[in-house]
């Protein structure tokens, strides 16, 4: 009765497996059997004993004790054909019963069928069981084979994360120094930013300061410029004066004697000669100082371009500094061969300066001597007249040759008013010339707006130079109204002769009508003076003699003064070439002054721009210096930074060969998983197909097995009931339960998330690997924010 009670009892699970349904529809239909059904096909005691014993011993020649969790999962495995063949068979027995008509036969009948089932049933869950102990054996050595692995596994995963705290930690404590670094520079730029705004604002200072002093320059040569262009007008109203007075000084010179002209043509020819030779030098000079002027603009644009490329490729350094250097002692040998040259042109002009004093010297003292020929000329005909006039008392006899001599007289005066018509006509055309003068002069004006801007030392030069023509324009102006006066006097001198010619004319017409009215009063005294007519005729031949002889002087006279007068017209012919020699020279000097004043303006461009150049250099020395120095920090920072980043690609290669092993160990284990749970797989499908025909066995048989003395089997000391589960998930209870680490690290956090241990290291692994990859690509930005941080530290240098 306790049997079938406990046969009829659905079994106990104490262990928390997933079953089949097939197990709870073969309990739940052998719980709803009959009582009478459940007792006819209860077996003897004796095969269920022999049963038993054959599971104990089975279990006890597998080397592990026969747990309870093996014995309810047996049933499990028994085959629903056997429980619906034994379900028909017990409907078949008590349809057959109801029909029967003798009880005691049909019990029997029944015990027989249900005895031969029960055989056929044991031997089938005896060579059921041997499988299923061969397959337990081979999953038992799976299991361990497979904790080995997963300890293994443990052990490598538990060294690779101290492995990789270790390097976390240290390439944290990199990044921080590196951080640290990394301000440290940046504090450093934000310093010399600082300082190189403080050299622009100063450069921008000295700038305004500079355009300041270069407008008050300006308006101070507009002035000066003003005032030398009313210079100029007073100077051209001076030479407008001074070329009357020449061209009336010109007028009176041409008496001078050819001799003096020829002389003058040759020392022309020969001051025309030394000019073009001077202005063929002047022009060498010149072509020489452009061609200078333009190596040293060049130099100086060379210059300013490879300082440009300097400031642009700031991090090339020490070449170019040494290229600088090279270029600065170039610049330097060129300017000392510029100042050289320069100086030679100085000395050239100086000489030809020199040469052309010594020539206006040589003119004066040549003039001199003509003046001082001239007025000994002057002077006999002043002895000639002074003769002429102790003859005053043959004045009555030569009264015809008087005559004569006034007409021829009146004849030289009339030639003298056409030769003033003339002048005034030259006079004419010199306001001609001097209108096309005044608009040279106004084209030279506008050039002489450049000359003029040179600066005030150029325009004092201009004043002594103006100052010293005038002095020498003065002087000859002086010398020419000397000898103007001069000859004024001398027509003064004539025209009082003629005057007192005139008088000695009307006294002798006087004193021929007193001789008239004598001889008629004396025409009665004729007769008497017959005896003094001889006396008279004496007398008359002696005045014929003297009137020839005075005659004959008078004509030399007159042919003295013909020649005086051509020697006149001469020389003021000469006097007019030495007039147009003398415009020309002063056309020369003016043109080599501006010259010389472009020479002037260029040597102080020159001069003033190799200054600038040369501060300019200085400071730039001086900052490249700084630079250089605050580079070489920087580079030296860099190097360090570039030997931490090196120390770190070094560390991160690691790293990367590390996880690439732990990512092929990963592999392995993934590997060894699949196999191990394919191998599970393979088991429970060859546990799924185990026959379950035994299956009412065991359901006669109590799952939970009957233990005497107190409800424990034979062996249960040796086994506990959980010993399967606890050998199946030996293997994982201590790897899903791995070391803890703190929260702090992202590998202590994926596993703290994982519900699985090798899907959690797994994890893990990829967040490691994800974290480390994000720090070298921290790294590299920093590198890039550095390199362009250094890159705008270098480029506001290319500002200067």
């Amino acid at each position: 009765m306790d049997r079938t009670t406990t046969i009829g009892k659905p079994p106990v699970r104490r262990v928390e497996n997933k079953r089949p349904a097939s197990t709870t529809t073969t309990s739940t239909s052998s719980s709803r059997k009959t009582p009478m059904s459940t007792a006819k096909a209860r077996p003897s005691p004796t095969s269920t004993t022999k049963t038993t014993t054959k599971r104990t011993t089975t279990a006890a020649s597998a080397g592990r004790p026969a747990s309870r969790d093996t014995i309810t999962e047996e049933p499990e495995l028994q085959p629903a054909a056997d429980i619906a063949s034994l379900t028909k068979t017990h409907s078949d027995t008590d349809e057959q019963q109801r029909k029967s008509p003798s009880a005691l036969d049909i019990v029997e009948t029944r015990i027989q069928a249900v005895e031969k089932a029960l055989a056929e049933s044991k031997s089938r869950a005896s060579m059921n069981e041997e499988e299923l102990q061969k397959t337990i054996e081979e999953k038992d050595q799976d299991r361990e084979q497979l904790a080995r692995v997963v300890e293994d596994l443990k052990q490598e995963i538990d060294r690779c994360q101290t492995k990789l705290d270790a390097d976390v930690a240290k390439r944290a404590q990199e990044k921080r120094e590196a951080i640290e670094a990394t301000e440290q520079l940046r504090k450093e730029l934000e310093e010399e930013r600082e300082t190189h705004k403080k050299v622009i604002d100063e450069l921008r200072a000295e700038n305004d300061r500079y355009k300041a002093e270069r407008e008050a320059d300006t308006e101070e040569r507009a002035q000066e410029k003003q005032q030398a262009i009313e210079v100029a007008e007073r100077l051209e109203m001076q030479l407008e004066d001074q070329r009357e007075a020449h061209k009336k000084m010109m007028d009176q010179l041409r008496a001078e004697n050819r001799y003096l002209k020829e002389e003058r043509e040759a020392d022309t020819a020969k001051h025309v000669q030394e000019m073009k030779e001077a202005t063929q030098d002047t022009e060498r000079l010149k072509q020489e100082l452009d061609n200078e002027r333009e190596a040293h603009i060049k130099a100086i644009e060379n210059l300013k371009e490879d300082f440009a490329v300097i400031e642009k490729a700031h991090d090339e350094g020490a070449g170019a500094v040494e290229s600088l250097k090279t270029k600065i002692s170039e610049l330097e040998t060129e300017r000392n061969e510029q100042i050289s040259r320069i100086g030679g042109l100085e000395k050239a002009i100086e000489q030809e300066k020199s040469d052309y004093t010594d020539s206006r010297l040589q003119f004066k003292e040549e003039r001199k001597l003509k003046a001082e020929e001239l007025e000994h000329m002057q002077n006999q005909i002043q002895i000639w007249q002074e003769k002429s006039m102790y003859n005053f008392r043959c004045k009555a006899v030569i009264e015809a040759n008087l005559q004569l001599k006034i007409q021829e007289l009146e004849e030289v005066v009339e030639e003298a008013r056409n030769e003033v018509m003339d002048a005034r006509t030259e006079a004419e055309e010199a306001r001609t010339q001097t209108g096309i003068a005044r608009t040279e002069a106004a084209e030279a004006s506008v050039e002489s707006d450049r000359i003029i801007k040179n600066g005030q030392d150029e325009i004092q030069e201009a004043r002594r130079d103006a100052r010293w023509q005038i002095y020498l324009a003065e002087n000859s102006q002086q010398e020419a109204e000397n000898y103007a006066e001069q000859l004024r006097g001398e027509m003064m001198d004539m025209a009082m002769d003629y005057d007192e010619l005139k008088e000695a004319r009307g006294a002798l017409e006087e004193e021929l009508s007193g001789c008239k009215k004598t001889m008629e009063q004396d025409k009665v005294y004729i007769n008497d003076l017959r005896d003094e007519k001889w006396a008279a005729e004496r007398a008359k031949e002696e005045a014929e003699k003297k009137t020839a002889e005075l005659t004959t002087e008078f004509e030399t006279t007159k042919e003295k003064m013909e020649d005086l007068t051509m020697d006149y017209d001469e020389l003021k012919e000469a006097h007019g070439a030495l007039e147009e020699e003398l415009n020309g020279c002063k056309k020369t000097m003016t043109q080599d002054k501006v010259y010389i004043n472009d020479l002037r303006e260029e040597k102080w461009a020159a001069e003033r721009a190799k200054e600038e150049a040369e501060k300019r250099l200085a400071g730039l020395i001086t900052d490249y210096a700084t630079a250089k120095v605050k580079l070489e920090d920087l580079t030296m920072d860099c190097d360090e930074l570039k030997e931490s980043r090196v120390a770190l690609e070094e560390e991160l290669s690691g790293c990367k060969t590390a996880m690439e092993h732990d990512k092929d160990e990963r592999w392995a284990a993934e590997r060894a998983k699949d196999e191990a749970e394919k191998r599970l797989a393979e088991l429970e499908r060859r546990f799924s197909e185990t026959p379950s025909a035994h299956e009412s066995d065991h359901m006669s048989i109590s799952p939970t097995p009957a233990y005497p003395r107190g409800g424990k089997r034979a062996g249960a000391e040796r086994s506990s009931p959980q010993s399967i589960v606890k050998l199946s998930t030996a293997a994982t209870d201590h790897y899903a339960a791995p070391r803890v680490r703190p929260p702090t690290t992202p590998l202590g956090e994926a596993r703290q998330d994982s519900g699985l241990t090798l899907e959690g290291t797994i994890a893990s692994l990829q967040v490691q690997a994800a974290q480390l990859l994000e720090a070298q690509d921290d790294i590299q930005a920093e590198n890039e924010r550095f390199k362009r941080r250094m890159a705008s530290a270098r480029k506001p240098r290319s500002r200067h």
